[in-house]
């Protein structure tokens, strides 16, 4: 896989390592400054993993996640009794063949945007692109921060700290897959 050569080279002092176990058996909660990054369609956290995860970011440590689906318990945890208006779903999409994404935070946006599109056998194909609501950012003690959008329109990557970690959303996997990484726009967003 691309992205896993992409982040083992990336910080070539520290160690990497592919989680097969579950999460409360692997993470440490006494030390920070790690990271722990799923990429894939949906990823299913029972209450023990979301809990280690919880403590794994609050002991300063970051959580990526790029989702279609991020875990409904772990969001609950964040931010659902604060925001008791909001009307959740496991996700929001639109469909469509091709898309821009592009950084909105001023630390990260770049001129233009990095276009993806969905092929399937070889032709364009429509896909289900998945964003954040902007209902989870409906409390303003909730420090969610929009990092990245779809088409100008749409949330797709957005961070909140907790204790003293913080946690990464991101809502396109597909940027991460390796037909997407063999391009060059693929290549420099995910950088």
């Amino acid at each position: 896989l691309v992205i896993q050569n992409l982040l083992k080279n990336y910080h070539t002092n520290q160690p990497f390592q592919i989680l097969r176990d579950s999460l409360n058996e692997v993470l440490p909660t006494d030390s920070s400054g790690m990271n722990y990054i799923f990429i894939g369609e949906a990823t299913y956290l029972d209450s023990i993993d979301n809990q280690s995860l919880m403590e794994f970011v609050e002991a300063g440590n970051n959580a990526f996640f790029s989702s279609k689906t991020i875990p409904y318990e772990l969001f609950s945890e964040l931010y659902y009794d604060d925001c008791e208006e909001t009307e959740w779903e496991d996700y929001y999409s639109f469909y469509d063949s091709t898309v821009y994404i592009n950084f909105i935070h001023s630390d990260l946006v770049t001129e233009g945007s990095f276009p993806f599109k969905f092929f399937k056998f070889g032709e364009l194909h429509d896909y289900e692109w998945a964003y954040l609501d902007y209902g989870i950012f409906c409390d303003e003690n909730i420090e969610f921060v929009e990092l990245g959008d779809i088409d100008s329109n749409w949330v797709n990557f957005a961070k909140v700290g907790y204790g003293d970690g913080e946690f990464y959303f991101h809502t396109t996997p597909l940027a991460f897959t390796n037909f997407s990484l063999l391009e060059e726009d693929g290549l420099n967003y995910a950088n």
